[in-house]
This record gives structure tokens, sequence and C-alpha cells, in this order.
């Protein structure tokens, strides 16, 4: 029976469950793409609580996603623009934000050419928040495009590409092995070509630390 054993502590005494509206979402933090609900009251984010799928998340909910709804509610948030200028930071408009990282990125192509800049984007950005990134930048001329925020030695990606690489080419193998890595849990092409290994009567072992 529950008793309130456990509870939430940011969310403890700050509203009554009946006066929340429940908004369906999905985790912006994983690649398996959890299914939540995110509890508002008067516009605010109150609390965020799984949403029941058998074939994604269950019941299970991980505490990146039901604790960080609190960024959003933080008063350290940026919600207007902001622009440099004469060593201070000022908010502004979108339009005069824009202006200004235009004129920027036109001074620097112009002086060093499109290959100096680059773009790095969130990895929780959607798919559709990629493809506009990359398609800005390669209309500019440059290349220069990644995700991985926190890698700073990028000396071994010609032998050792991306993870993703090898994951679609496992299907035509006799045998795998997974090292440290949970397919319950990891990146959902890892499930889907776990999956279909097993099609293809590949035999996969996964090897957990």
């Amino acid at each position: 029976m529950p008793v309130g054993a456990l509870t939430s502590k940011p969310f403890r005494y700050s509203a009554r469950t009946w006066e929340l509206n429940d908004v369906p979402g999905v985790s912006p933090h994983d690649c398996v793409g959890a299914n939540l609900n995110v509890q508002v009251r008067r516009n605010k984010v109150m609390r965020v609580l799984p949403r029941e799928n058998e074939y994604v998340n269950e019941i299970w909910l991980a505490d990146r996603d039901r604790f960080s709804y609190e960024a959003v509610n933080s008063t350290e948030r940026l919600l207007k623009p902001m622009v440099r200028a004469n060593g201070t930071w000022r908010e502004t408009d979108w339009s005069t934000a824009l202006n200004v990282a235009v004129d920027g990125m036109q001074k620097v192509i112009a002086a060093h050419g499109p290959q100096s800049i680059g773009a790095l984007a969130s990895p929780t950005s959607t798919v559709e928040e990629f493809y506009l990134l990359q398609k800005l930048v390669r209309t500019l001329g440059s290349g220069n495009v990644d995700h991985r925020l926190r890698q700073r030695d990028f000396s071994d990606d010609a032998e050792a590409p991306l993870f993703l690489i090898a994951v679609f080419r496992s299907v035509s193998w006799k045998r795998s092995m997974l090292h440290c890595s949970s397919v319950r849990t990891s990146a959902r092409t890892s499930r889907c070509s776990a999956c279909a290994c097993a099609r293809h009567s590949c035999a996969a072992q996964c090897c957990l630390p």
C-alpha cells in the first residue's frame, strides 16, 4: 500500500496531485526515447513522471529525466538573446542578435575562409535541429559540424569510427560480443541491430562491467 515513504524532494509539499495537468513527452536525455508525463500547474512544470510504454521504458524513468526539469524553472536560465558590447553582455531582441551573428560570421569568412568556422551541437538536440544546423554550416561552405562536446582527441577517428557504423555491419556476422554495454539501455540502434542479428542467426553476447 502506498504510504508516501518515498517522495520527490523538489516536488514535496509544492502542489496537490489533482491540481496538475499531464502533458505527454519523450525523454530528452537518452537514445531510447523513454516516455514520460510532464505535470504542469499554471504554466509551470512541477514534476516529471514515467509514462507506461511496455516496448520502450515499461514503467521506469532515469533520475536525469525525473529531476532535470528543475533547470526549466531556474533563475539562471537565459530567457532572452544576449550580445556582447564593449566587453559586457546585454539583452536584446532576436532580430538584433541574429544580425550580429551574421555580421560576425561574414567577417570571419571574409578574413579566413569558410573552413575557419564550425558548429557544435548539443547531443540532446533533435534530429531536425541537427539537420538544420549542418545545412546552415555546409551552405556557408564549411563541413565542420560535430556533437561530441566532451571529446578532445579525435586522432583515432580513421581507425576507430563511430560505433554506429560497426553496429549496422554486425548483421552479417555469425557471432558478436558487446563489451561493457547494455543493449537494454544503450542506443536504440544497438537494440535494433541486436534484433537483426537474432533474425540472421547471429549469436550475440553482452559483457557488462
